[in-house]
């Protein structure tokens, strides 16, 4: 009966209820380990001066999204490298045929690490994998600042003392990314580029949308930005955040001066990469606005592989003027 092949329909929902049963499973030991320090905590007097609020020893934990090229994590993790005793990354992936190359990039800057999570999407779901990520609260946020970035580019040196030294002179700042060097861009798209207006500037930064290219945010900020757009089902789109920002907040999203990224995928992308990445916008005709989610495996160090099904899909909005009005 074990070798039986079962109908697609109830494959589909054994694997669910085996994921339901390994992420009990894991909560279940969580608890367990919290128990266990409570007891363990009730067997000392505690004085006052104690009573310390425990922070994670990292200062950012960067969550990054990656897709078919394995080579270019590789570079992009590898430049992240030089920064892994103040970053934790987690790496958001969008299955494809290149997805076992990547799992063995993945666990290699574990090993180093750098690496602390990575989510694997059972189909490509663009953006909206960084979208199930979040919401999922199996990503650690107990951190002073939350970068949030594509993971082919590689940034300057300096990129991340850049940042927090803006995000900590600057309260009105709500997010800070890195500009691209364009050198390596197709020339229409570096025309368009160039087109984007720069709002307000000083020694410091430049005001201007921008992708997610390395986009640092306060943990407050980013935390009020995405129970807010999972209320009004927001797409998760770098724009959501800049008019957020902009019109709700009165804050400024911004670049840094000195440190610029390197965009990897100008330099690789190939028809069967450029098929892939176009398949989902024929399903959904649009690539980065669609409603379509995925189960997906999390896997930690040390600890087997959790599947979790698809959450409910919802019907997406873009951020309005309306929607900016409402609490």
């Amino acid at each position: 009966m074990s070798n039986e092949i079962l109908p697609p329909h109830l494959e589909k929902i054994r694997l669910e209820l085996e994921g339901y049963s390994q992420s009990l499973h894991y909560h279940r030991k969580s608890l367990q380990q919290i128990e266990a320090k409570l007891k363990h905590l009730s067997c000392f007097p505690v004085k006052q001066t104690q009573l310390e609020i425990p922070r994670n020893k990292k200062l950012v934990h960067c969550v990054l999204l990656s897709f078919y090229f394995h080579e270019i994590l590789e570079r992009c993790l590898e430049g992240l490298l030089p920064e892994k005793e103040r970053i934790d990354v987690s790496v958001i992936e969008n299955n494809s045929v290149n997805s076992d190359a990547i799992r063995k990039v993945v666990d290699s800057y574990r090993d180093k690490g750098l690496v602390k999570n990575h989510f694997i999407f059972e189909e490509n779901i663009g953006t909206n994998a960084f979208e199930i990520a979040f919401d999922s609260n199996l990503l650690d946020l107990d951190y002073e600042y939350i970068t949030v970035t594509d993971g082919d580019l590689i940034p300057d040196s300096g990129w991340l003392d850049e940042q927090i030294t803006i995000l900590e002179k600057f309260p009105e700042v709500f997010s800070v990314s890195t500009p691209l060097h364009y050198n390596n861009a197709p020339p229409n798209l570096k025309k368009q580029a160039m087109k984007v207006p720069i709002e307000s500037e000083n020694n410091f930064y430049k005001e201007r949308i921008a992708g997610w290219v390395f986009k640092t945010f306060r943990t407050s900020d980013w935390k009020k930005f995405i129970a807010f757009r999972k209320k009004h089902k927001i797409f998760f789109h770098d724009s959501s955040s800049y008019i957020y920002a902009k019109e709700k907040k009165n804050m400024k999203s911004v670049l840094t001066i000195k440190a610029k990224s390197y965009h990897l995928t100008w330099d690789y992308s190939n028809s069967e990469y450029l098929q892939l990445k176009n398949s989902l916008g024929k399903q959904s005709n649009k690539v980065w606005y669609h409603n379509q989610y995925s189960g997906f495996f999390f896997v930690q160090e040390s600890s087997e592989d959790l599947y979790f099904p698809a959450p409910l899909e919802v019907v997406h909005q873009r951020l309005s003027t309306k929607l900016i009005n409402t609490p």
